[in-house]
């Protein structure tokens, strides 16, 4: 039977949010009512059904995969809805989520003995080789241990890359990039990891590693309102090759040619280490924050800030979000904004 707990903790705070119409755009969200069941990753390797219910506010989710021996662990708890249309936990008000209907859920997730951890959910998650094929870049935050909810350096630091799904196989197989783009071909990628993705079923996608067999790598991908594919990678052990997947999560976009016209407007934004604000982006690149973005740098899809360092690269989706990576100001400064 399912463990059923209620708790208090609070260690660290990340919201990654979603799905709207397009940058700036709107659709059913957190500040209407509404519940939803979606198939969801915590940074720290678990991957769980979450119930968002903002009729009552409630939550209720249940652990499926865990890196830390939570598997079948049931948690409720009951939500406070805050003006800005995001909800927090009870026990951690300072913590909040966000909610789209039908597509995307993020936000800060109460976890037994772990704290309070980012979080990506999708309400209806691809479960054919064809809906998941395309290739995606990706930003991520990751651990060379179990973070137990605490990131620090340099145990843990922020990625990116490019990753590939490709259903000519069966089972589908996989290419991933770190630090290059594979359109451009392999030579750069560093790590290389190659394997077979395998559905699980409800959406869930079990990665293994060409080197090493099975890994405890899980993929969740959907298509977001405006056909561009997304998805989110949950690395929740060491396995395979050394320096590889690791523990923690990628947020994907499939790859394509963005403006800043395309996804200008207004985002709420969540870091990881507990801070929540708002950016205004407009169709120049230019922010109420001081930063400026380019697009299509250093490849098509992604976007560099002009942070120290030539590496602050985010990734501005069409589907309505942003993840971004700043390392000019921390080596795991992590981000994720969703349009308003």
């Amino acid at each position: 039977m399912p463990r059923r707990l209620s708790f208090s903790s609070l260690a660290l705070l990340i919201v990654l949010a979603a799905c709207g119409g397009g940058g700036g755009g709107s659709g059913s969200s957190s500040s209407s009512s509404f519940q939803q069941t979606y198939t969801a990753s915590a940074s720290v390797g678990e991957v769980l059904n979450y119930t968002f219910n903002s009729v009552n506010s409630t939550y209720t989710y249940t652990i499926a995969k865990s890196a830390y021996g939570l598997a079948n662990t049931t948690v409720v708890g009951s939500l406070i809805a805050n003006a800005d249309g995001t909800y927090s936990p009870s026990t951690v008000p300072a913590a909040k989520l966000y909610a789209t209907q039908n597509k995307v859920i993020g936000g800060a997730l109460p976890l037994p003995g772990l704290g309070t951890v980012p979080f990506l959910g999708i309400a209806s998650p691809s479960t054919t080789a064809l809906a998941i094929a395309g290739t995606y870049n990706f930003v991520a935050l990751k651990c060379t241990a179990q973070s137990s909810g605490t990131f620090t350096i340099p145990n843990c630091g922020s990625e990116y890359g490019t990753m590939k799904f490709d259903n000519s196989t069966n089972p589908v197989s996989y290419t991933f990039c770190a630090r290059a783009n594979l359109t451009a071909g392999t030579g750069s990628c560093n790590p290389l990891i190659t394997g077979r993705a395998n559905h699980l079923g409800s959406g869930i996608w079990q990665l293994t590693d060409s080197a090493s067999g099975n890994i405890e790598v899980y993929f969740i991908g959907m298509q977001g309102a405006n056909g561009q594919k997304i998805g989110v990678l949950d690395f929740n052990n060491a396995a395979g090759l050394a320096g590889s997947f690791k523990y923690g999560q990628a947020v994907m976009a499939e790859q394509q040619s963005t403006t800043m016209a395309d996804v200008a407007g207004s985002y709420v934004y969540f870091m990881q280490n507990g801070t929540a604000g708002s950016m205004d982006l407009m169709s120049n690149g230019q922010t109420n924050l001081a930063r400026i973005f380019t697009a299509n740098t250093p490849w098509t899809g992604m976007a560099v800030s002009n942070a120290t360092g030539n590496a602050s690269y985010a990734i501005f989706s069409g589907a309505g979000f942003y993840v971004y990576r700043d390392p000019a100001l921390s080596a795991f400064a992590f981000e994720i904004g969703v349009a308003k």
